[in-house]
């Protein structure tokens, strides 16, 4: 069990990322290093859950 609850933890993280994505979506609102690397760990965490 304690894989399944790890893994939606996970999930549930990379769906704050998603959500800053959102939030960042205009195109004066940050860096794109930054929406990169919101983008990228949101992708990661949810191929690692």
């Amino acid at each position: 069990m304690r894989g399944i609850e790890e893994a939606l933890l996970t999930l549930r993280m990379a769906g704050k990322d998603l959500r800053a994505l959102n939030v960042m979506l205009a195109p004066d609102s940050v860096d794109d290093e930054i929406f990169g690397f919101h983008a990228q760990q949101a992708v990661e965490k949810s191929l690692k859950a």
